[in-house]
Order: structure tokens, then C-alpha cells, then sequence
């Protein structure tokens, strides 16, 4: 693709590394929180699973009116939601959506 073909042979895993790096901070930081827990492990790339005590319909609700899109994934996985973090997130923008988790009530 263009894509690939302009990013080359070190903006590809570059850019890899960027959303790796960034997705497991994202995952340590949320596993941190009450009632949040990595439902996998860290064993990702950039996607990852969090299983929480709390109303996920509800939460992703309140997540998207802060301007964060969870994919809540509660019909397949009881009570788990699904976040992916790209390389275009910045720390700001992941130290957000962790401070808008634990606001949650």
C-alpha cells in the first residue's frame, strides 16, 4: 500500500514500537485502577482487554461523551471492554482517558 511504501523499512517497525510502548503504558496505568483489571495479561501489541466491576454499556457512554471510544465487547466477554491505543495518541492524551476511567462512579 502507499502507506507501507512511504514509511519504509524503518518507519514500519518505528512506528510499531511507538503504538507497543504507548498501548502498555496505557494497560499498566489502567490496571493500576479500582475495579479495572488487564484481562489477558500484556502479552499485546497496540489492542488489549479490560474486565471491570462496572456497567460497561454505562461506561462507554460516559467515555465517548469525554471524547474516548472503548469498544465494548460485552456481549462476547462479560463485563470486558476493548481499547486500542495508535501511534497518534499522545501521553496527554492516554493520561486523559485513564483519568476519565477513574472518575467513573
Amino acid at each position: 500500500t502507499i502507506y507501507m511504501a512511504l514509511m519504509g523499512k524503518y518507519g514500519l517497525p518505528y512506528v510499531a514500537k511507538l503504538c507497543f510502548d504507548k498501548a502498555q503504558y496505557a494497560a499498566k496505568e489502567i490496571n493500576k485502577l479500582p475495579l479495572f483489571t488487564l484481562k489477558y495479561g500484556t502479552q499485546f501489541l497496540k489492542e488489549f482487554v479490560v474486565e471491570t466491576e462496572n456497567d460497561v454499556r454505562s461506561l462507554t457512554k460516559y467515555c465517548a461523551l469525554h471524547g474516548f471510544f472503548i469498544h465494548n465487547i460485552n456481549n462476547s466477554l462479560k463485563n470486558c471492554f476493548k481499547i486500542a491505543v495508535t501511534e497518534k495518541r499522545t501521553k496527554q492524551e492516554i493520561d486523559n482517558l485513564i483519568q476519565c476511567l477513574k472518575s467513573y462512579k
